[in-house]
């Protein structure tokens, strides 16, 4: 095969899986957003769960970050910077932000 059939292979394959990629970090961003909304409309108390979930996909976004090199959309990259934190402290002080409207997360 030639250099070039064998680069234009490659950047095909490069394409299909970078939109997979950002078809999938578009879902992450759809759920940290119904979930920050779900936050804003508990209690304190109840919004314990949501916060576990966001901190979980916290996690995956900085794995993504992080260990695969991968730039991701700013809006994800935003909240995993906000969101690195995952203590009682940290979850207080969102938990405020986003009840007062000061944190809003739009898809």
């Amino acid at each position: 095969m030639s250099k070039w059939l064998d680069l234009e292979n490659l950047l095909i394959q490069y394409r299909d899986i970078n939109i997979q990629i950002f078809n999938l970090l578009d879902l992450y961003s759809r759920e940290i957003a119904i979930l920050i909304t779900k936050i804003n409309e508990s209690s304190y108390e109840e919004s314990n769960e949501f916060f576990n979930e966001l901190f979980h996909l916290q996690d995956d976004l900085a794995t993504v970050f992080y260990k695969y090199d991968f730039k991701m959309p700013e809006k994800l990259y935003d909240f995993m910077y906000d969101f690195d934190r995952q203590d009682e402290v940290s979850k207080k002080f969102w938990y405020d932000k986003i009840k007062k409207g000061e944190y809003v997360y739009d898809k």
